[in-house]
């Protein structure tokens, strides 16, 4: 009831939560999970001047999250993915049907690392067979004041306006 009256609340107040989604109490009883209690409640704040991180410094059963606000945007480097929008499903699955070996040995713990790199080499080449090279971008770089991009934006609606 409390959780949904406080997302209510900062919803019907155009607030933001900045968490990392990532569990931040860890209960030493065995039969609760753990649960998101530390999170920050933001207004105005750009999404690209922040940064979220958990701190696994201390031991407690608490772990303490870190937010960092910059004035100018922070670079967050994506993690590298095997996939895209324009991964072409059908020809991944088609090329894992034809190239999976189905006869390997699994009887030592050897055997199986050794299969569980087969498959996982295996699901790498199909996803690059399979995703065309993306084509590589300016950078963009987004730390133009807000008033430099209303000037901007001003100035492209006087063009639109005068052609």
């Amino acid at each position: 009831m409390k959780r949904r009256n406080l997302w209510r609340a900062m919803s019907d107040s155009n607030y933001d939560y900045i968490s990392n989604d990532a569990p931040t109490y860890w209960p030493t009883d065995p039969r609760k999970l753990p649960d998101l209690l530390d999170f920050f409640v933001s207004h105005g704040l750009p999404r690209n001047n922040r940064q979220i991180h958990s701190n696994y410094d201390l031991s407690s059963d608490r772990t303490p999250v870190i937010v960092s606000l910059s004035t100018a945007a922070i670079d967050k480097t994506l993690p590298p993915k095997l996939t895209t929008r324009k991964t072409e499903w059908n020809i991944f699955q088609h090329y894992l049907e034809e190239d999976t070996n189905l006869n390997i040995r699994l009887k030592s713990p050897a055997d199986l690392d050794q299969a569980a790199h087969y498959f996982t080499t295996l699901v790498q080449k199909a996803a690059w067979f399979s995703t065309p090279a993306q084509k590589q971008q300016a950078p963009f770089i987004p730390n133009t004041p807000l008033h430099i991009r209303q000037l901007v934006a001003a100035k492209r609606r006087a063009r639109r306006v005068w052609q």
